[in-house]
């Protein structure tokens, strides 16, 4: 395929995430969307009724007969937790680029036989962890690698959902689909961006876990060692009011507070600082694209779905040890 053809693209699961992917892909005249794939065909269906563009997309409910009867390029998986790693090894396997939903497994173990597929395969890998191409998180990145707040010295933040009784019900609270809890869920995004922000590596954890009488997490805190000296303060709250997110980047010279899309930037005598422009956004679909046309690098790679798990698996055995665990 060259640079400039046309990416021959399938989505695998059609639930109600794959309106965001489709929102950013379908404006993107370099791909053409050839093929969709759900167990529930009427779902399928029920797709193409709203995007009448997908109207043409040949259906299927098994994913192995598509990527042998269609000639792809791509494929989105967008499926329940635990068949993340499982399709995305075939597809891998079958020469695809993957675009995937994030975990990128269930277990750490599962996600290293994945990487090793990926590697193997010489293809394309990116995880939709979309907070990275935030244009305020982006910023936040960009200040802290650029030295704006000075050694980093703790980093203190909350996720609050009314995740609990919001997906209850759904695959979202069944271990056997989803692998865990709000940690690994929505909680995965406010791991991942924590750690991509600061650019720090954890070293140990101690967390508390409280499952609220459901058969999967629902509130964890973990306190958090990283490189540098660095402490950690993290709660995700699948119990809360609303929906929030805020975290604090504390350093030597300044300290940067991101809380629901807005930023506040203060100074040692906690005077607040002006904030620059901030970075253009974007969204993993139109990396996913770009890099497999050879015009960028993924943006979200294995690893660092991987770091993320390591740290989800690490509090999830702190907690049912009552100790810290340290990560390797």
């Amino acid at each position: 395929m060259t640079k400039e053809s046309t990416v021959r693209l399938a989505i695998i699961g059609t639930g109600r995430r794959v309106n965001y992917h489709l929102r950013n892909l379908l404006p993107m005249p370099e791909v053409k969307i050839t093929a969709l794939c759900d167990i529930k065909v009427e779902n399928i269906k029920q797709l193409q009724n709203t995007y009448t563009t997908l109207a043409d997309a040949d259906c299927y409910s098994d994913y192995q007969d598509m990527l042998r009867e269609k000639s792809l390029d791509a494929v989105i998986v967008n499926t329940p937790h635990a068949l993340h790693a499982p399709i995305a090894k075939v597809c891998l396997s079958a020469g695809m680029h993957v675009l995937m939903e994030k975990p990128v497994a269930c277990s750490v173990t599962e996600a290293r036989e994945l990487q090793k597929n990926v590697h193997d395969s010489g293809c394309i890998f990116v995880l939709a962890y979309q907070r990275r191409y935030d244009s305020v998180y982006r910023y936040v990145h960009q200040a802290i690698s650029d030295g704006v707040l000075g050694q980093l010295v703790a980093i203190s933040g909350y996720q609050t959902q009314a995740w609990r009784t919001r997906v209850a019900g759904t695959w979202r609270q069944n271990p056997e689909l989803s692998g865990g809890g709000q940690l690994i869920d929505s909680g995965s995004h406010f791991l991942d961006v924590t750690l991509w922000a600061s650019n720090l590596k954890p070293h140990w954890v101690f967390a508390t876990v409280d499952f609220r009488d459901k058969p999967v997490d629902i509130r964890s805190t973990l306190l958090v060692g990283f490189e540098q000296g660095v402490q950690g303060a993290l709660s995700v709250v699948g119990d809360g009011a609303g929906w929030s997110e805020c975290i604090t980047f504390m350093g030597e010279n300044a300290t940067l507070t991101y809380r629901d899309g807005a930023l506040i930037l203060l100074s040692p005598d906690s005077k607040e600082l002006p904030i620059g422009p901030l970075p253009p956004a974007s969204n993993p679909d139109e990396n996913f694209i770009s890099a497999i046309l050879g015009k960028e690098n993924s943006m979200c790679t294995i690893e660092d779905g991987i770091q993320v798990l390591e740290l989800t698996e690490a509090a999830w055995q702190s907690a049912a040890k009552n100790q810290p665990v340290i990560l390797s």
